[in-house]
């Protein structure tokens, strides 16, 4: 990480001359900058060498005091010396800054960690956090530190909602095939596939050097709902089986052996959709270069999950059905959803021009809204800070600027005060 700083004003002397003395002893400006460049220098005195080792021996005659420069001898008038102290006025001060920083008011020194490429946001905020925390202690009696804004924070609470949207996924995911599937022992395997699925794909990020981010939880996120769909096409394919009179033991086998070449179809698809991703140009390129990584893998491990722990679990899991002949007297009833989803699936095959012509204007009416639907790399979040840029007429002073910056710092002091504002900082010169 990197760290810009702006408002800090070092140590300078300050030389107040008297053009009256000057004056008086004939003597010029240009006569006190040359006796203080005089003064002030380091030379080269010669070397100390050994059988090992050269030094370079320096002069040091820079002044280091308020004294010393007083001392400073500026010429000779009637073989006196006349001294910096005879003409000028000589006091400790600050060096010229362009740029003024206070913290509610009062003077500060604004520092900006500013992270590298490769780094984390988390790390770094730890980490300085930790070196305010041993610093505190030292600081002088009426200097704090203030923490003005930390994109860790909000870092740390989008992976939070995301891990929690995780949870709540994943527990819905589970309760809907509970519905459809109408077993508890068959609920249970994708239950078990589906952590395993993403427990994998948490290797290929360590593999990978990616870190767990909110884009990569993301696409972990949106993978939930695609890794289990090859889990259920297993598993309903072998429960059908089952229920058809095979034992779960040759169902699983039989059941995986029907429908590989689908389940692996459709995620080579899924694949080939989601890597293009992490080769898109620029910005947005870099930016979702984990995601389709993240995604493309996730699906990868779902397949070889689904057609591996899948089947080995139903065939231990499932139990085996007594299978109903022809001559049963009553044959099983599908359930409510089947035979809504059976009724619906016949009306539209005998009316097809119908089915076409809702499909046509849902895509007409979609391609419509396109037209009008803004577009924006990342949605606009509300991360609790405002700003009041201030621009001042052409050749103001920082000074002048910095009047100004009084004035907005008054308007908003009631809202501070209240509690409504958190801290106000306030930067006047800087950035150009």
């Amino acid at each position: 990480a990197s760290v810009d700083i702006a408002g800090d004003r070092p140590f300078a002397v300050r030389i107040w001359l008297d053009r009256r003395a000057l004056a008086a002893r004939n003597l010029t400006v240009a006569d006190v900058e040359a006796a203080l460049r005089r003064a002030n220098i380091e030379l080269p005195a010669g070397d100390v060498e050994s059988d090992n080792r050269q030094l370079t021996v320096r002069l040091n005659s820079r002044l280091a005091s308020i004294e010393d420069f007083r001392d400073v001898v500026i010429d000779r008038v009637a073989g006196y010396p006349v001294r910096l102290r005879d003409v000028a006025r000589v006091e400790p001060g600050v060096a010229e800054d362009s740029t003024v920083v206070r913290t509610n008011g009062n003077d500060a020194v604004g520092m900006w960690v500013l992270r590298q490429s490769q780094s984390n946001t988390l790390a770094i905020s730890n980490a300085v956090r930790a070196e305010i925390a041993a610093m505190a202690p030292t600081l002088p009696e009426g200097m704090e530190i203030i923490v003005g804004s930390d994109d860790a924070l909000f870092v740390g609470a989008s992976i939070r909602e995301v891990v929690i949207a995780l949870g709540i996924s994943l527990a819905l995911v589970i309760g809907v095939i509970l519905v459809f599937l109408r077993s508890g022992a068959a609920t249970l395997i994708p239950a078990i596939t589906i952590p395993v699925s993403l427990i994998g794909t948490f290797l290929l990020i360590g593999i990978w050097g990616f870190s767990l981010n909110t884009l990569t939880l993301l696409a972990l996120l949106l993978a939930i709902g695609l890794v289990v769909d090859d889990a259920i096409v297993v598993l309903e394919n072998i429960q059908r089986r089952i229920e058809d009179g095979e034992t779960p033991l040759v169902a699983s086998l039989n059941g995986t052996r029907q429908v590989t070449f689908a389940v692996i179809a459709t995620s080579l698809t899924l694949i080939a959709v989601f890597v293009p991703l992490s080769f898109m140009p620029g910005q947005v390129g870099r930016l979702f270069v984990e995601f389709g990584w993240v995604l493309a893998g996730t699906v990868a491990i779902s397949t070889f999950v689904a057609l591996t722990a899948c089947p080995a679990l139903a065939s231990k899991v499932l139990r085996a059905r007594a299978r109903r002949g022809a001559g049963d007297a009553t044959p099983r009833r599908p359930p409510l959803i089947q035979r809504a989803y059976r009724a619906l699936l016949t009306r539209c095959i005998a009316m097809p021009l119908v089915v076409l012509g809702v499909a046509l204007a849902v895509t007409g009416g979609a391609a419509l809204f396109y037209d009008g639907l803004p577009r924006e790399l990342a949605p606009r979040e509300d991360r609790g800070v405002g700003f009041v840029p201030l621009t001042a007429p052409q050749g103001s002073t920082v000074a002048h600027s910095d009047m100004a910056a009084r004035q907005v710092e008054e308007i908003l002091k009631p809202h501070v005060a209240s509690g409504e504002i958190a801290t106000v900082f306030t930067f006047t010169g800087w950035g150009g």
